[in-house]
């Protein structure tokens, strides 16, 4: 596996990706791995990540006016910080500007305070602290 990534492609995932990108969610400490929920149906909703043919990152993005959201960013643990910095980059800009392009003026997301990279690339861009708190989540 490759600890650092020169060049990725951020695209949409496919359905059958489904379960791939279930896995990187799980990975990245997002509590779904027993809520049983079906991963075939995730079009056009999540973008991926892939370097050499595998997926390697995702991101969650849900369009919405005047507030979009990006959700679940997750990525491949085995990455170096180098490659991590990279996909995550990539993710975010991509996933800000397809909100965008959906009508979305502005874009929410919770961050796990884990997710240093994924904060600071966004406050970078001009994000500030909207609030903390948790998400939960429950079946309906």
């Amino acid at each position: 596996m490759p600890r650092d990534v020169d060049h990725i492609e951020i695209r949409a995932g496919l359905n059958a990706e489904g379960d791939r990108v279930r896995d990187l969610v799980v990975q990245g400490g997002y509590n779904v791995a027993g809520l049983d929920f079906d991963w075939s149906d995730i079009e056009p909703y999540w973008l991926v990540a892939v370097v050499n043919g595998k997926i390697m990152g995702c991101l969650q993005l849900c369009p919405g006016k005047p507030v979009g959201r990006m959700e679940l960013l997750s990525v491949e643990q085995g990455l170096g910080p180098r490659g991590r910095a990279v996909l995550v980059k990539g993710l975010v800009y991509d996933g800000m500007a397809a909100l965008k392009f959906s009508g979305s003026q502005a874009v929410a997301c919770l961050i796990n305070f884990e997710e240093k990279g994924f904060k600071r690339i966004l406050k970078k861009r001009g994000a500030v602290v909207l609030t903390s708190g948790n998400l939960l989540i429950r079946r309906i």
